[in-house]
């Protein structure tokens, strides 16, 4: 029955998911560093090792080490994507294992871009980040001091924070693995997005906007964040990836 049924949806023109990575090289995907710009990486700090792309699969002077990414050469708009991830053992950075996948990144490359991120972090796996005054609106647990997302819950719109650039919207639950293989899901359709982490639903927003760059508080000047790169976060931490599917919805 399962093959009937994917017959049945290529005959429809239903294709699927398709691969992002190949398995081989970095085909369709560029890497930036903030010293060298894009696609010049003497250190090796983007490899691919046993079919499996491969961030800081060797080690790097101090001196030397930067933060940087990962990002696809087209835009994406609404799409299903997935990947899986695995930590290694290399840690350059004191406040956990951590990376992530921006998605509707838009504007030049820099650290970080203007973009939505489905965080990847040891028990942080699923949450929101939104960068360079983006925002959105979601739902939280009223009883939590911290942000939490809880389906359902109370309306929130996430505030703009020009300090630091970023700002982390709202947690989810903690529902990933230190030592294994994780499994993330964004769904993107519109301005609403979905994360799933291991199975589990950890965020659900609605409107995401991006404000003018020149006019960052004028609500008149704010613009839908809908599409962009898709990028893959390198921040201090050893990390593999593999199996990364992007279905295109209509």
């Amino acid at each position: 029955m399962r093959y009937l049924i994917l017959g049945l949806l290529i005959a429809c023109g239903d294709p699927g998911p398709t691969p992002l990575f190949n398995g081989e090289d970095l085909t369709g995907w560029y890497t930036w560093r903030p010293t060298y710009g894009r696609d010049v990486d003497p250190d090796g700090m983007f490899a691919i090792t046993d079919g499996n792309i491969h961030f800081l699969s060797q080690d790097i002077a101090p001196a030397a080490y930067e933060f940087g990414y990962l990002a696809t050469t087209r835009d994406y708009t609404n799409f299903h994507l997935s990947f899986e991830y695995k930590w290694g053992e290399r840690l350059y950075v004191n406040f956990g294992r951590d990376a992530g996948l921006f998605f509707a990144a838009v504007g030049p490359d820099q650290l970080w871009p203007r973009s939505v991120e489905c965080q990847v972090m040891v028990n942080d796996s699923g949450s929101m980040y939104l960068f360079d005054y983006a925002t959105l609106e979601t739902t939280i647990d009223p009883a939590n001091p911290t942000p939490t997302y809880l389906e359902g819950g109370t309306p929130y719109v996430a505030p703009r924070n020009a300090l630091h650039n970023y700002a982390r919207v709202a947690r989810g639950p903690v529902v990933d693995s230190s030592t294994e293989w994780n499994t993330v899901e964004v769904i993107a359709r519109g301005q609403d997005a979905e994360f799933i982490v291991n199975g589990t639903t950890t965020f659900r927003s609605t409107g995401r906007m991006q404000p003018h760059p020149d006019f960052p508080d004028d609500p008149a000047m704010d613009v839908p964040l809908t599409g962009g790169r898709l990028v893959l976060q390198q921040e201090g931490s050893e990390v593999m990836f593999r199996n990364l599917l992007v279905e295109e919805l209509p």
